[in-house]
C-alpha cells in the first residue's frame, strides 16, 4: 500500500480534482490543493449538470455522499432529435463539489511541482501541467442558467446533434433550467439561438467555457515525470457530448486505487 507520508498536490479542484482529494482523504493520505479564483456566479467551472443516475448513485456512495442531497430530478428519456430510455438526473453540481471538498484548504497560487512526490493535473481543458496535446480539439461552449415563466414545460432532457457540435436543454429544480450549445467551428451562441429563445426567460448566469473531444489515447502523455492527469485533461470524457461528470470520476478512483497499490508506473 502507498505510504501515507507521500506529498501530494492536486492542481485543479473541478469534478476530478475534488472527488480525487476526496478519495485520498479516505485513504489517509493528505493533499495540498490548488485552483485558480473563478468569475463564474456558481463558483465552479460550469458545463451541464445532467449524469447517469445509477452511476452517480454509485460514486457517491463510494465516498460516503448520500446522492438525493444533490440530485433535482430524475428521467427515464432523453430527446437526442428522438427520444429514447434512458436512466438520467440533473444535479445541483455546486453543491456536490462543496460537499466533495470539505475540509480542504485550497491554494490560489502556483504549484512547485518540485516540491511534491505527486502532483496531479486536474486542470481540465487548460492541461496546465502535462505537456501540449499534439493535434488538440477543442470546443466551445456557452451555457445559460434560467429562471422559467409560468407556462414553460421545463419537463424536457435534451441533448441533440448540431452542425459540428451539439446544444443541451436539462430541467433543474421546477422553474429552473440549464441550456448551453458547444461547437467546433462557429460561436455556440448563434447555435443556441436558433434552437432556443433566450429572450422569454430570466438569465440568472452565464459563462462560456471550453471542452476537449479527444479520448485518452489522443491524449498522450497523460503522465510526465512526478505529473499525473486526471479528468478532462487527459480526455476523460463522453465521446459525441463531452459529457465529463462520470469518466472524470471513475478516473479519479483508477488513480487512487493504482496510487494505494503502488502501480502508478
Amino acid at each position: 500500500m502507498s505510504s501515507p507520508h507521500i506529498k501530494v498536490a492536486i492542481v485543479g479542484m473541478g469534478v476530478a480534482g475534488s472527488y480525487l482529494y476526496r478519495l485520498l482523504s479516505l485513504n489517509r493520505i493528505e493533499a495540498d490543493c490548488f485552483d485558480i479564483k473563478r468569475n463564474e456566479a456558481c463558483g465552479c467551472s460550469s458545463c451541464a449538470w445532467g449524469v447517469e443516475e445509477k452511476a452517480f448513485v454509485k460514486v457517491c456512495g463510494y465516498v460516503g455522499l448520500n446522492p438525493n442531497k444533490y440530485i433535482y430530478r430524475s428521467f427515464n428519456f432523453i430527446d437526442i432529435g428522438v427520444e429514447c430510455k434512458a436512466s438520467l438526473c440533473t444535479i445541483n453540481k455546486p453543491k456536490f463539489l462543496r460537499d466533495l471538498r470539505k475540509g480542504a484548504f485550497i491554494n490560489f497560487t502556483p504549484v512547485d511541482v518540485e516540491d511534491y512526490d505527486i502532483v496531479i493535473d486536474a486542470t481540465g481543458v487548460d492541461r496546465a501541467l502535462l505537456p501540449p496535446v499534439k493535434n488538440d480539439r477543442i470546443i466551445n461552449t456557452i451555457q445559460y442558467k434560467m429562471k422559467t415563466n409560468d407556462n414553460y414545460n421545463d419537463n424536457q432532457f435534451i441533448i441533440e446533434p448540431a452542425p459540428v457540435g451539439y446544444w443541451w436543454h436539462f430541467p433543474l429544480s421546477p422553474g429552473h433550467i440549464h441550456v448551453g450549445c458547444g461547437n467546433l467551428i462557429t460561436d455556440p451562441k448563434k447555435i443556441l439561438t436558433t434552437k432556443f429563445n433566450l429572450h422569454k426567460h430570466k438569465i440568472i448566469c452565464s459563462c462560456d467555457g471550453k471542452e476537449r473531444l479527444l479520448s485518452p489515447l489522443r491524449c498522450l502523455p497523460i503522465a510526465y515525470e512526478n505529473i499525473y492527469g486526471i479528468g478532462e485533461s487527459i480526455g476523460c470524457t463522453m465521446a459525441g457530448c463531452g459529457a465529463g461528470i462520470i469518466p472524470s470520476i471513475e478516473c479519479a478512483i483508477i488513480f487512487t486505487e493504482c496510487l494505494v497499490n503502488n502501480k502508478l508506473d
